[in-house]
C-alpha cells in the first residue's frame, strides 16, 4: 500500500502509481500513468537484493533481444525501459488487461469452450515460434504469465510476459530449476539437456487446463508430476532416464525380465526414502 498514489521518476518521466496490479517475493507490478504523456503503464519493481538483481538482468537481456521484434504481431509484452528507483530496479511495460488465470477465477465456470481456446492456443503458438526464431526459452509459461490485451475490445487477444527465468537455448543449462511445477517439462524433472520445446510441453499443459477448468499434472512434487505424467504419456525412454541427473529419485533400476531398465518407484517408497508423502493417485478420463 505505501507504492499507491506515490511516484516514480526515471529521470526522464515520473510516474504516479494508481495501483497494485500483483505482487511476489521479488517486487511488485503497479499501474501508474507517465505524467509527461498520461499515458498507462505497467511498472514491474523487483526488491534490489543479489538473487532478484539476477532475475531482473535475465529479464532484461531476454527483453532487449526481443526489442527489434514486432511485439504486437509476435503475441509479446511490449517493453519501454529500464531505471532505477527507490531501491528497485524498474521494468516499465505497456498495460495489459488480465491475466488468464485471474480471467478463469472471474468467471462462473473455470475452463473455456473449444473456439475460445483456439485462438489463444494459435497466439500463443505463434509467441514461441518468435521466441524460438529469437533462440530464447521463455521457461515460465502458465496462465499467470498470459496476459488479455483488452478484452472487451479485442476478446481472447492475449500476449506473454515475464521473462525472469528466459535464457539463451544455447546457454540452457543442465539442472536448472524453471518452470512452474504444475507446467514443468519431463527433460527438467529428470535433469536433462533441453531445449525450446520445454515451453511447447508448457503449452500443451496450458490447453489442457483452459479446457479441463483444473491443472492436467497437479503434482505438489516432482514425483507426484513424474507419477502422473508415466500415467497419461507413459514411461519415458530408457535412453532419457539412464542419462537424467534425477532419474534416481523417481526411478529405480528394474533388474527383472521386463522390457524396460528402470522403473518408477512406488509412492511408498518415495514416502519412505524421503518423508514426503504423495497425492493420491489422480484418475484421468480416457
Amino acid at each position: 500500500s505505501m507504492f499507491v498514489l506515490c511516484t516514480l521518476n526515471s529521470g526522464s518521466s515520473v510516474y504516479c502509481v494508481q495501483s497494485i496490479l500483483g505482487q511476489g517475493a521479488y517486487g511488485i507490478v503497479v499501474k501508474c500513468v507517465k505524467i509527461k504523456d498520461m499515458t498507462t503503464v505497467a511498472v514491474k519493481m523487483i526488491k534490489q537484493r543479489p538473487c532478484f538483481l539476477k532475475l531482473a538482468n535475465i529479464e532484461v537481456a531476454a527483453l532487449s533481444r526481443l526489442k527489434s521484434l514486432c511485439v504486437d504481431k509476435c503475441n509479446l509484452v511490449k517493453w519501454h525501459r529500464v531505471f532505477m528507483d527507490k531501491g528497485h530496479v524498474c521494468l516499465e511495460f505497456e498495460h495489459l488487461d488480465k491475466s488468464l488465470y485471474e480471467f478463469l477465477k472471474e468467471r462462473d465456470r473455470c475452463s473455456l469452450l473449444l473456439k475460445e481456446i483456439r485462438p489463444i492456443i494459435q497466439q500463443l503458438a505463434n509467441a514461441l515460434n518468435h521466441l524460438k526464431l529469437a533462440g530464447i526459452i521463455h521457461a515460465d509459461l502458465k496462465l499467470e504469465n498470459v496476459m488479455l490485451v483488452s478484452h472487451e475490445k479485442e476478446p481472447y487477444r492475449v500476449k506473454v510476459i515475464d521473462f525472469g527465468m528466459a535464457c539463451k537455448d544455447s546457454e540452457a543449462k543442465v539442472g536448472s530449476y524453471i518452470q512452474s511445477r504444475p507446467y514443468r517439462a519431463p527433460e527438467i524433472i529428470l535433469g536433462l539437456p533441453f531445449t525450446v520445446a520445454i515451453d511447447m510441453w508448457s503449452l500443451g499443459c496450458l490447453a489442457a487446463a483452459l479446457y479441463l477448468g483444473t491443472q492436467l499434472y497437479p503434482g505438489k512434487t516432482e514425483y507426484d508430476m513424474m507419477r502422473f505424467i508415466v500415467e497419461t504419456r507413459g514411461q519415458p525412454a530408457d535412453h532419457l532416464l539412464s542419462h537424467g541427473r534425477k532419474t534416481s529419485r523417481f526411478f529405480q533400476r528394474d533388474n527383472s525380465s521386463t522390457p524396460s531398465l528402470w522403473k518408477l518407484k512406488s509412492p511408498q517408497q518415495f514416502y519412505t526414502e524421503t518423508g514426503i508423502r504423495p497425492m493420491k493417485n489422480k484418475h484421468f478420463l480416457n
